[in-house]
């Protein structure tokens, strides 16, 4: 009887030790999967010494933490206003030929009565990862790894149509800046108007309140020209 006790706990034991070892290699896989992916795009550019002393080749003043800041914060407008359907938040961050993809865009989805909810977005890190200049523009190209929340709704029924509202992701987004070189003004201050002459401040929709004209952001101060996202992952 006791013999018989003895092998029940030692088999109970057993699939206690069992269960215990699944669970740990469960969780090392998932950990590998996640570790592989922060050192793939979460670590700086090797080279950012070097791009950093190249960028200042033409302007001393450039400040990489206020400006990789600054890019942050761009960021995160621009999927607060993707998710509002409402580009013209953004307007004044972006070239005009990048807007009017945004807004040609926005308008299918408002065509199709869907939403693209963004949101619960933590970024992870911003890194300049290369730096050039042709035609008179320096560019700048900056990685943003983010974590959020992306799903599409109805928007009269709100029923969830692409995605999950309970899932995050990991993704991983390259968006490229340019502007004049020798530009050293900082973004949204006062500027002149190259068709009438007038002093416009930063505003909203970029545009000369006195003869109507766009201001390209880009002969001013730097402007997003492109954005993609090149990698993500489940998590």
């Amino acid at each position: 009887m006791l013999i018989k006790i003895l092998i029940n706990i030692i088999n109970i034991i057993a699939i206690i030790i069992f269960i215990l070892y699944i669970i740990y290699v469960m969780s090392m896989k998932f950990r590998k999967r996640d570790v592989e992916f922060i050192d793939d795009v979460g670590l700086p550019d090797e080279n950012s010494k070097e791009i950093l002393f190249n960028i200042m080749q033409n302007d001393v003043t450039f400040d990489k933490n206020k400006f990789c800041a600054w890019v942050e914060e761009i960021f995160l407008k621009i999927q607060k206003a993707w998710s509002n359907r409402n580009i013209e938040e953004i307007r004044q961050y972006e070239t005009p030929e990048l807007y009017e993809q945004h807004l040609n865009q926005i308008d299918e989805f408002k065509e199709e009565q869907k939403i693209n909810v963004i949101e619960e977005i933590e970024i992870n890190h911003v890194h300049i990862v290369d730096y050039e200049c042709e035609n008179n523009k320096e560019i700048i190209t900056v990685e943003v790894s983010s974590r959020m929340k992306d799903y599409i709704i109805d928007e009269n029924t709100q029923e969830l149509l692409e995605g999950e509202k309970d899932i995050y992701f990991r993704k991983l987004y390259k968006l490229k800046f340019a502007r004049k070189i020798g530009t050293k003004k900082e973004n949204n201050k006062v500027i002149k108007c190259q068709n009438c002459g007038s002093l416009v401040e930063g505003n909203t929709t970029m545009k000369c309140k006195y003869c109507g004209s766009v201001i390209v952001q880009e002969d001013y101060a730097w402007a997003l020209t492109d954005i993609q996202n090149i990698k993500q992952n489940r998590l």
